[in-house]
């Protein structure tokens, strides 16, 4: 599962990504909305979409009115495969935390 999920985290390494992610949680947009909302240039902002559209974070569809525009939408079901990698590691550290914590208490006991 880690290899299926690298390239998600790999998008998520940088700021103005995970900004565009926060904008389209709300709803799609127009990437020239996207560039605006983040503050780049046009050039950067394609640069930008072509990362999270190859990690699967976002489709792109066209417009019904103009076949120009890219209108861009989030993935929730990539971001719920990165959330649950997330809750299975979170999930094993207190199960781990939780055998010391009866090991601990275990061995208080034994020497008292």
């Amino acid at each position: 599962m880690v290899n299926h999920i690298d390239p998600v985290f790999s998008a998520l390494s940088d700021p103005n990504r995970r900004h565009v992610l926060q904008v389209l949680a709300v709803g799609a947009r127009p990437a020239s909305e996207l560039a605006e909302s983040v503050g780049l240039a046009r050039n950067a902002m394609s640069r930008h979409l072509g990362i999270l559209r190859r990690s699967g974070l976002v489709d792109v569809d066209f417009s019904p009115d103009d076949a120009r525009r890219r209108v861009y939408r989030l993935r929730v079901e990539r971001v719920a495969e990165a959330r649950d990698w997330f809750d299975k590691i979170d999930h094993e550290w207190r199960d781990q935390l939780a055998r010391f914590r009866n090991f601990a208490s275990e061995s208080n006991k034994a020497s008292t």
